[in-house]
């Protein structure tokens, strides 16, 4: 979409939303010469963090009872 700066400034924020629904890009323009561009920001989904792993780890037997072994440590 091209658009003149006086009416760009005009819909200003109306366009912006615009362009976050539709994900195109507008090119502003001062008297027919492209001046800028206005992209969408591309927000890459980072997966949660919390309950990623859920469903993942099977526990077997009691891991709360202590096990009644002596443990090894390496003290430096």
């Amino acid at each position: 979409m091209k658009i003149a700066l006086d009416e760009f400034q005009d819909k200003c924020s109306i366009l912006i939303n615009q362009l976050n629904e539709s994900q195109e890009e507008i090119i502003i323009t001062q008297s027919g010469s492209p001046i800028a561009k206005l992209i969408p920001l591309k927000v890459e989904q980072s997966p949660k963090v919390f309950g990623c792993m859920k469903e993942s780890i099977r526990f077997i037997g009691d891991i709360v009872s202590p096990i009644n072994e002596p443990w090894e440590s390496y003290n430096a």
